[in-house]
């Protein structure tokens, strides 16, 4: 998949069609400092308007593979596009996430893009685990990595913003394992 090339093109429709976004996943990842393999590009974007982006998806000869109220998956045919997932915004947290976002210049510098903060990027990641059991190591790895790379920097993370995450989906107990982890591995 060429990244760059997929990047500029939905990134400049979605700018021509008003259409508001922020990356996560893999590519948001790197804002953190975070570097990962990935084979798509992840979107949060907003519910309303999730059938515009329908629409430009498959102007671009993407087809849905996946599609509910809170998700959609596209793919191309050509191995050069690859695969694109959105995110639809479906309720307060992820409304905030999308406004919350701040834009950055990713891949050698030379695409600017919104990216959601490493806060909620943790929160997605609470989120993930707690539907999908299985994909707990990694995405406890991928947390417990962004709280040591920015546990004690001067623009350290908001650590209320990150436990009202594990609160909303029950999982206190794991923020405070986590963060006494890393204040454990830090001392």
């Amino acid at each position: 998949m060429d990244f760059k090339l997929v990047l500029k093109t939905i990134l400049k429709k979605f700018k021509e069609n008003e259409i508001d976004c922020a990356l996560i996943g893999a590519f948001a990842f790197q804002i953190t400092g975070i570097f990962r393999a990935t084979e798509d590009i992840d979107f949060l974007i907003p519910y309303e308007k999730a059938e515009k982006v329908e629409e430009i998806m498959e102007s671009l000869a993407y087809n849905v593979v996946q599609m509910t109220k809170n998700f959609s998956q596209y793919e191309s045919p050509l191995k050069i596009f690859g695969y694109v997932d959105f995110l639809h915004t479906s309720g307060k947290y992820t409304i905030e996430m999308l406004q919350n976002a701040k834009t950055h210049k990713i891949m050698d510098e030379n695409i600017e893009v919104k990216v959601i903060r490493l806060e909620d990027i943790i929160g997605l990641k609470v989120l993930s685990y707690t539907n999908n059991p299985a994909r707990y190591e990694k995405d406890v790895s991928d947390i417990k990595e962004i709280l040591r790379l920015h546990f004690n920097k001067i623009t350290h993370l908001d650590l209320s913003s990150i436990k009202r995450y594990f609160k909303i989906l029950n999982k206190e107990d794991d923020y405070k394992k986590f963060v006494e982890d890393v204040k454990n591995e830090a001392n």
